[in-house]
């Protein structure tokens, strides 16, 4: 705005075929001078903004992969809750562990929600900050009695399985 005011007062001159008054070109240099710091300082906040809102999709996008996964978890343990079939409690155990094994990722996405909510503090009030962290400790507990629940479940599979195939095998001696 600045500039464009300065260049129509400075053709009015040069219309005239007049020179500048000096006083009247500092002047307008001064106003025009502030308008690089408002720009930088626009810049600035700018980048700010763009870094907390890259920051806050990613908290969002790592908390749903989270919540999914633990929503997945409790579906698979549900079914085994609801009895076990001892003749496919090799395959069930199978598909226990191959599931399971993502846990992982689950430890990963944990730590980088921790993560993030660090990063985006600074950027927040203190009412916000605590809401985050109440949801991060919230998937953390889910997570620690899932990991509970699927570590006893493991377990009681793997003595199903144990004891299918005892049977089977004692089942064979006695066809044989």
């Amino acid at each position: 705005i600045m500039n464009a005011l300065s260049s129509k007062e400075k053709e009015k001159y040069m219309k005239a075929k007049e020179l500048v008054p000096a006083d009247l070109e500092n002047t307008l240099a001064e106003l025009t001078e502030p308008d690089g710091d408002v720009q930088e300082a626009i810049h600035v906040r700018q980048a700010t903004l763009n870094k907390l809102y890259s920051l806050c999709q990613r908290y969002y996008q790592v908390m749903q992969i989270a919540n999914d996964w633990l929503e997945d978890a409790q579906e698979f343990l549900h079914l085994a809750r609801n009895g076990l079939d001892v003749e496919s409690s090799e395959e069930n155990l199978r598909n226990h562990i191959e599931f399971f094994s993502t846990e992982n990722q689950l430890n990963n996405n944990l730590k980088e929600l921790e993560g993030l909510v660090s990063e985006i503090e600074p950027f927040i009030q203190a009412t916000a900050r605590e809401e985050l962290m109440k949801n991060v400790a919230a998937v953390g507990e889910k997570t620690k009695g899932t990991k509970e629940e699927a570590k006893t479940q493991q377990e009681q599979l793997q003595r199903c399985a144990s004891e299918w195939q005892e049977y089977q095998s004692a089942r064979q001696k006695v066809i044989e």
